[in-house]
């Protein structure tokens, strides 16, 4: 039997079944957009993420010190390479000494990144598990509101 790759078997298979390709159905059961609709939605979701509003704001701050604490490292490793490196002027005792300073930095600057993304990380655990535990909540007391014979 020679060796076919899976792309040709797999044509063969399609031809064998006479298969021709996906065609979407034709129905238009959808029903049409409602701006109206939409936009309640939107600001019951507001109202409803509003308690938490703190706890959100301090994680897009943490995720943006983050994202600049991390834009920082190429900067610093483009000074290495274009200024510390290269440069004629120093003796390679005080090179050696630049270069662990800025290193040192670096790799300050590294862990402060990831203690950023770690309290960052947490919180949002956080805030997903009280959401969740409200959502339930809410959906219990729903449930404790109807009559036992539509629960049935």
């Amino acid at each position: 039997m020679p060796l076919t790759s899976s792309k040709h078997r797999f044509r063969t298979f399609r031809e064998s079944f006479g298969w021709k390709g996906y065609t979407p159905p034709e129905t238009k059961d959808r029903p049409a957009r409602d701006p109206k609709k939409r936009s309640r939605y939107l600001r019951e979701y507001g109202k409803w993420l509003w308690p938490f509003r703190g706890t959100i704001l301090a994680i897009l701050l943490l995720a943006l010190f983050s994202v600049a604490a991390a834009m920082v490292l190429p900067l610093v490793t483009k000074y290495i390479v274009d200024d510390i490196l290269p440069s004629a002027g120093p003796s390679g005792e005080a090179k050696l000494g630049r270069l662990l300073w800025v290193c040192g930095g670096m790799l300050a600057l590294l862990l402060f990144t990831q203690v950023l993304d770690t309290i960052r990380w947490y919180t949002m655990a956080l805030l997903n598990a009280k959401v969740i535990f409200r959502l339930r909540q809410r959906l219990f007391e729903r449930f404790l509101r109807l009559p036992l014979s539509e629960l049935s």
